[in-house]
C-alpha cells in the first residue's frame, strides 16, 4: 500500500471493527465499477489516559493504526488493476473524512461505525461525516457482503420538491454502472393524498427526463402512504442500495430531523446520502 491524495478515489474509513471490513469490501466493488483506486483512511488519536504527545507515544499509536488498516486490507479481494492507498494521520476520523470528501468520488463507512481504536470510544463517525461531506457517503450495514444481491434495483427517495436533485442523478448513474433498474419512492400522508397529485406529476415529469437520458434503465415510480422512514427501511430489504438526499437547507437541526438521519442506523442495504449540489 502507498500513500496518495484523495483525488477521484473511493475512500473508506476503517477502524478495528467488523463493520469496517464490510465497508471496505463494498468500497472495492464500487471502485472497480468506476475504474478508480481505493483509499483506506484511518485516523488515530492519543488515548486520554496518556495525553503527552511524545515521539514514542505517537509512534506506538501510529503503528497500531497501520496494523488496523493492514488487517482490513488483508480481508479484501482487490483486482490487479486497482491500487490500494492509505491515509493514516494523527487526527479525528471525522475531520479526515470530511477533508477527503472534497475530492473523493465516494466516502464509504460501516453501519454503526464507531471508532473503538485502542478500546477508546471517541464518538460516532458516520452521522457527522454524512451530515457535512462534500461527496456522497455510503453506509454499509453489517453482514451485507454475505447477502445474495442478484439484480436488485437502486431505490431513490424523492419528495416532489427536490425530485430533480443530485440524489436522483446519482441513482441513475449508479444503476447504469450496475446494469439494474431504478425505483423512485415517494411517500405521502393519507390526509395529503388529494393535494399530492401535483407532486406526483412533478416526479413523473422528472423521471421521464431521466428515462430519455438513460433509455436502457427500467424505471418504476412507487407511491406509498405513510412515513418516509418506514417505507425506505422496508424497501431497503430488497434494494441494491437506497439513495437519499441530504437536507438542502442548512438550518439548525435540519440533519438530525432529516429522513436520511432517521434511516441511517436501520437500513438493510447500503444507504447513500447525497449532498445537494448547487445548480
Amino acid at each position: 500500500m502507498t500513500a496518495v491524495s484523495a483525488q477521484g478515489v473511493v475512500a473508506v474509513g476503517v477502524d478495528g471493527t467488523p463493520e469496517a471490513v464490510e465497508a471496505a469490501r463494498w468500497a472495492v466493488d464500487a471502485a472497480n465499477l468506476r475504474h478508480v483506486d481505493l483509499l483506506v483512511v484511518c485516523g488515530y488519536q492519543i488515548p486520554m489516559m496518556n495525553p503527552e504527545l511524545t515521539a514514542d507515544s505517537i509512534a506506538v499509536t501510529r503503528d497500531a493504526a497501520e496494523r488496523v488498516a493492514n488487517e482490513v486490507v488483508s480481508h479484501l479481494a482487490v483486482p490487479s488493476s486497482m491500487k490500494v492507498h492509505t491515509l493514516i494521520e494523527l487526527a479525528s476520523p471525522v475531520v479526515m473524512l470530511r477533508r477527503v470528501s472534497e475530492t473523493a468520488a465516494l466516502v464509504v463507512l460501516g453501519g454503526h461505525h464507531f471508532s473503538t481504536f485502542d478500546r477508546l470510544l471517541v464518538g460516532p463517525v458516520t452521522s457527522p461525516v454524512a451530515a457535512a461531506a462534500h461527496c456522497p457517503v455510503v453506509v454499509v450495514p453489517g453482514g451485507w457482503s454475505r447477502t445474495a444481491v442478484g439484480i436488485r434495483p437502486v431505490v431513490v427517495a424523492v419528495d416532489g420538491e427536490t425530485a430533480a436533485t443530485s440524489a436522483l442523478d446519482f441513482a441513475f448513474a449508479e444503476a447504469e454502472l450496475r446494469r439494474c433498474g431504478v425505483t423512485a419512492l415517494h411517500c405521502f400522508a393519507l390526509r395529503d393524498a388529494p393535494s399530492d397529485q401535483g407532486k406526483r406529476a412533478s416526479i413523473a415529469e422528472v423521471l421521464a427526463g431521466h428515462e430519455q437520458s438513460h433509455p436502457d434503465i427500467a424505471v418504476r415510480a412507487l407511491f406509498l402512504p405513510g412515513e418516509p422512514k418506514d417505507a425506505i427501511i422496508d424497501q431497503s430489504v430488497s434494494a441494491a442500495m437506497v439513495v437519499v438526499g441530504r437536507p438542502h437547507r442548512r438550518r439548525l437541526g435540519s440533519w438530525t430531523r432529516s429522513v436520511a438521519r432517521a434511516v441511517l442506523d436501520h437500513t438493510q442495504s447500503p444507504l447513500v446520502v447525497v449532498p445537494q449540489l448547487s445548480a
